[in-house]
């Protein structure tokens, strides 16, 4: 049982005044009695707080998992499939706003590197290159994520590729608008985010910078640029597949500063508060993606020095436990998902909150790694000398871990991995070699451009293919596949959901898609969850399935009715047309003069109002689907331009008549007509026409059961269909043979919401 933060009072500011004066720490001395008094503060208020965090019972889950993309789960994270993605990647913030994206896909590749790391504020950049707003930066991305995921479609899924972004940095450029001051005392290198950037509510405040660089007004907070920043970028790419997750941020700190009159626990709440809100602001943007944090590690991010010598003190760990369990309940409406390191130089801080965050089952990764060059000494204390060895075996220097274990050496990538454990490691300036790698690249941590480059990358390459090896052997994460059921929130209760089917539309594109184009009248009520389905987001509606392929894409119907998906003519005792090869080759092709017109006039020619004395309607259905869109409503030949493009329209919801009309042989009463995407249904006994609910069968073919969506007729025809019987929720995808549809993972699709 651990004494009283109280009980060690003395003890501690021994300790205190040891390590202001102690050599070897991993982020340098404190330069002034001030700050003793002023770190001293975290432990008196650690200790009022101690008692009701040792007592918390039961931690927020950090897990989270949408179907079809990352997830995190139980101190590990998941690929799209629930198979494990504990892997390396790589550093290239300025990737966005360079050239090289081909190169460093295929240098990943074949070194197995599974993720990247950009900035979306770059990194160090020149003026003329830093982004200047949220717009150049969304399009930027989108650019990137929709190539890299041109990639991952022509490669095998255990080589698929994920980006995270970073959505701001600690140092320069920062987000367009911000300002950056020199905040402490014994870091001048540059002006970084002062701690009062964190506090809600105070959108200008002033700082005294250190170091003599003067005193700067009106700074703003980060609800000023940063919060609008974020609400611009993550909302145009919530539908990317490639998309590991949103950082908060690069190595973000909130520093006291005695100068100003900040305490250590006054910036860390404020800290801790900024989180909860731009955790909350991502997802009530974007519920698919991972959040992960942008410390480098507890004791940088506070300036608690537990370990001012090396092993920890006894009597300080109480209080990093502490602010380690204020992370973690560090949750409003939501928790982040992935706690992010940076780790140099064996450096000891990020392993601890490694183990203490593993102990919590959330996942932690070091998005930044690596070893300093300097003079041969300074390097052989660093790292023994030869970083490539070191990366691949460690350091034979005894070290304590958190518990009081002594480990006979510092783990090299390897041991860290397994025995932190973590999820992944990135190393710091590791561009591909090629054009303007040099943006990205580092001349003292970096491996790229620097004079052991070949032994590293050598290094890191065998480290990837090991990692990939072992995930691809794992079978899929039962614990990953539950938490869909399990954590997904319920879907709002709004406009966007359809309680008589229970799914909800809640992509934008699709929602405006389906609003603008007539709504249930059109589409009827949703069918599915949003998944991906033949390489594009896609969500089944009651006859019609739209699709979004690529971020940024127009949303478009589906040919439901084309020989690959739903060939067939007699569904639930009715018979339809069969397709007409001679009337689908009738119609007029994109190139024709007059497009619009001519598909007018084809389409009147072939789908009459009044078949064999019956007013079936059927072209009076076509130009009257979407709203607004009735090219007869203005015969004037002034307006052909709009009748053509109103023709075009009702033609996207449609496609072309593949038949000609035609009755039901069991029943006269019914006229049918074949169209690309939908049959026609004329009732003569109420004189309706309306389409069939083609795309709730064509659910049912995927779900294989038996029932009103999948009637006798129906399931005999299809039992050929590569789509027959696929939704299996017990196995990887929920696909039964995933080889047949690729670019599919129908993962929670058909479970309502």
């Amino acid at each position: 049982m651990r004494r009283p933060i109280g009980a060690c009072w003395s003890r501690i500011l021994v300790a205190l005044l040891l390590f202001v004066t102690a050599l070897g720490t991993a982020f340098g001395p404190l330069a002034q009695i001030a700050q003793i008094a002023q770190i001293a503060q975290i432990a008196q208020i650690a200790q009022a707080r101690a008692g009701a965090a040792a007592s918390a019972a039961i931690l927020r889950s950090h897990d989270w998992r949408t179907p079809g993309y990352a997830a995190a789960a139980g101190g590990q994270l998941f690929d799209p499939d629930c198979l494990p993605l504990r892997s390396a990647g790589i550093n290239v913030p300025n990737l966005l706003f360079r050239r090289g994206l081909n190169e460093t896909l295929e240098w990943m590749r074949r070194h197995h590197l599974r993720w990247m790391r950009v900035f979306a504020t770059g990194h160090n950049l020149p003026a003329d290159r830093a982004p200047r707003d949220a717009g150049t930066v969304a399009a930027a991305l989108r650019a990137l994520l929709t190539r890299v995921e041109a990639f991952n479609a022509a490669h095998d899924p255990a080589e698929s590729i994920y980006v995270l972004v970073a959505l701001t940095d600690y140092y320069l450029p920062g987000v367009p608008g911000d300002r950056h001051a020199f905040d402490h005392p014994g870091f001048r290198e540059s002006p970084v985010l002062a701690a009062r950037w964190y506090r809600a509510g105070v959108r200008q405040f002033d700082f005294d910078q250190e170091h003599g660089f003067g005193r700067l007004t009106g700074l703003p907070n980060y609800q000023v640029f940063y919060k609008p920043w974020v609400e611009q970028i993550v909302p145009a790419l919530t539908g990317s597949r490639a998309l590991l997750g949103w950082q908060l941020g690069n190595e973000l700190k909130a520093r006291n500063s005695p100068r100003n009159g900040n305490s250590p626990d006054q910036a860390y709440d404020w800290y801790l508060a900024f989180t909860r809100d731009m955790v909350d602001t991502i997802r009530a943007l974007d519920r698919n993606h991972l959040i992960f944090m942008g410390a480098q590690y507890v004791a940088e991010l506070v300036d608690w020095e537990y370990r001012p010598v090396g092993d920890p003190v006894p009597d300080l760990l109480p209080t990093y436990r502490n602010l380690v369990q204020r992370a973690l309940e560090a949750c409003g409406e939501h928790c982040w998902n992935v706690w992010g390191l940076t780790g140099y130089d064996f450096n000891l801080y990020p392993l601890d909150d490694a183990a203490l965050f593993a102990q919590a089952g959330v996942a932690s990764i070091y998005t930044e790694y690596g070893f300093t060059l300097g003079t041969l000494e300074e390097m052989r204390q660093r790292f023994g000398g030869d970083r490539a060895t070191a990366v691949q075996n460690g350091l034979s220097r005894p070290w304590r871990d958190l518990d009081g274990r002594l480990h006979d050496g510092l783990w090299g990538v390897p041991d860290m991995l397994a025995r932190a454990p973590v999820a992944g490691v990135a190393p710091w300036g590791s561009p591909a070699p090629g054009p303007e790698a040099w943006l990205d690249a580092d001349s003292r941590r970096g491996i790229t451009g620097a004079p052991d480059e070949a032994a590293l990358w050598s290094a890191w390459g065998e480290i990837a293919g090991r990692l990939g090896a072992a995930n691809h052997a794992a079978d899929v994460s039962p614990a990953c596949l539950a938490l869909s059921g399990s954590t997904l929130p319920a879907a709002p209760q709004d406009a966007r959901y359809f309680s008589p089917t229970g799914f909800r539309i809640d992509l934008d594109p699709l929602w405006s898609y389906f609003t603008s184009m007539g709504g249930v009248e059109t589409f009827g009520y949703p069918a599915s969850r949003t998944f991906l389905f033949l390489g594009c987001t896609t969500q089944f509606f009651q006859r019609q399935l739209l699709q979004q392929c690529g971020v940024g894409a127009p949303v478009r119907t589906m040919n439901l009715l084309d020989p690959d998906l739903m060939p067939y003519h007699q569904i639930n005792f009715s018979t339809f047309p069969p397709h007409d090869a001679a009337v689908a080759a009738a119609a007029p092709g994109p190139g024709t003069p007059n497009y619009g017109q001519a598909v007018l006039e084809h389409v009147q020619a072939v789908a009459p109002d009044d078949f064999e004395g019956l007013p079936v309607r059927f072209f009076a259905t076509f130009v009257n689907t979407v709203p607004g869109m009735d090219p007869k409503a203005d015969p004037d030949p002034s307006t052909r331009s709009g009748q053509a493009l109103a023709a075009l329209a009702n033609l996207e919801i449609w496609g072309f008549p593949t038949s000609r009309p035609q009755y039901d042989p069991r029943n006269r009463g019914f006229v049918y007509q074949r169209f690309q995407r939908g049959i026609m249904h004329f009732d003569a006994s109420t004189g309706a026409t309306k389409g069939i609910l083609l795309a709730d069968y064509f659910k049912g073919i995927l779900g294989g059961r038996p029932g009103p969506t999948l009637p006798p007729d129906l399931a005999h025809q299809a039992q050929g269909s590569r789509f027959f019987g696929q939704y299996c929720p017990a196995r990887p995808q929920w696909l039964r043979r995933p080889e047949q549809l690729p670019g599919t993972d129908t993962t929670f699709a058909l479970e309502a919401q």
